[in-house]
């Protein structure tokens, strides 16, 4: 898929929860950090899951190479 003007990449916990919690139906997909799949990324990705949201862990070198 193309990116649009609507494509938007968010970084930073409480950024993906906060988007998370308004927007969910606009969420696409999210990409949480493979070594850190505890506390607050597991709660983070068990709520997107639960809205529908496909979760994807990944390297965080993939996190780093989007910034």
């Amino acid at each position: 898929m193309a990116a649009s003007s609507k494509d938007l990449i968010i970084g930073g916990l409480h950024a993906a929860r906060t988007t998370l919690e308004r927007a969910a139906g606009d969420v696409l997909e999210m990409w949480l950090r493979r070594d850190r799949d505890d506390g607050p990324l597991a709660a983070l990705a068990r709520d997107a899951r639960a809205q529908g949201v496909t979760v994807q862990f990944v390297e965080p070198a993939t996190l780093a190479r989007l910034y």
